[in-house]
């Protein structure tokens, strides 16, 4: 019995195929160039997580700048920041929407006190307004940490996606070449234009999303906090999470074109 078993996985094909231990020998020897590749990809970004870091919160500082910028946003923030007492003060007043426009446009360019007129607002009021203060110079989405491991926990975690991506094609390649010698001719160049544009197209769809969707969606969802009255504060964790989730998911959604296929 152990001469038959030891003769079904070790007795050499007429054909020259190979025996199953070999086969499971094969599979080690993928798993563990793969596993290597991915261990040092991981250490390599270990090593280099600030320009990592930097290069995922560019969205959300893009953003930022964007709401410094545009006049419109700028009064979003002020409204948000300025001291709820005078806000109420100024819904008491009845102030028109171009009166509260150019006084939330004063705080960004004192000069334009002068386009505020004492006999519209109140002398008393108008000087309160002129006293208070509006920081517009802090970025209106701030980063904070709230568990002392956040920080760790997903720096590990990118270490992990960015040694996915960019040792993506030695995994594709170590998947096909233990797959490729048991299928057909015709099989193999059907198969392969797949998997080149399976990555292509899925490096497609991230990179639209870190450029283009995810901006706009961060955008919208800052501009629904400032207009709820919040004050947008997020976690790295969070953020960072919810940006690898996009680009995930965007990169699979540009893979359809792939399983049509």
């Amino acid at each position: 019995m152990a001469d038959d078993q030891q003769g079904f996985f070790h007795r050499i094909d007429p054909e020259g195929r190979m025996t199953f231990m070999q086969h499971l020998m094969e599979l080690r020897n993928r798993i563990m160039v793969a596993a290597g590749a991915l261990f040092v990809l991981v250490m390599l970004a270990l090593v280099f997580y600030r320009p990592i870091f930097d290069f995922l919160k560019q969205p959300i500082d893009n953003v930022n700048a964007r709401f410094r910028e545009d006049e419109e946003l700028c009064r979003m923030i002020v409204n948000v920041r300025l001291d709820p007492s005078l806000r109420r003060k100024l819904d008491g007043a009845g102030v028109s929407d171009d009166l509260r426009n150019r006084i939330y446009d004063a705080f960004r360019d004192p000069k334009l006190w002068e386009k505020v007129k004492s006999d519209e607002l109140g002398p008393e009021l108008r000087a309160e307004l002129m006293a208070a203060r509006v920081d517009l110079g802090t970025p209106v989405v701030t980063t904070i940490s709230t568990d002392p491991l956040s920080t760790t926990l997903i720096l590990m975690s990118v270490a992990f996606w960015v040694a996915v991506v960019l040792g993506s094609p030695v995994l594709v390649y170590e998947v096909w070449a233990f797959v490729s010698p048991g299928l057909k001719p015709r099989e193999k160049a059907a198969i392969r234009p797949v998997l080149v544009g399976g990555i292509f197209f899925f490096a497609l769809g991230a990179a639209a999303c870190y450029y283009l969707i995810f901006p706009l969606s961060m955008s919208f969802f800052v501009w629904l906090d400032l207009d709820m009255g919040y004050l947008p504060n997020y976690t790295p964790d969070s953020y960072i999470n919810l940006l690898i989730t996009f680009m995930l998911i965007t990169g699979l959604i540009f893979e359809i074109p792939m399983v049509v296929a």
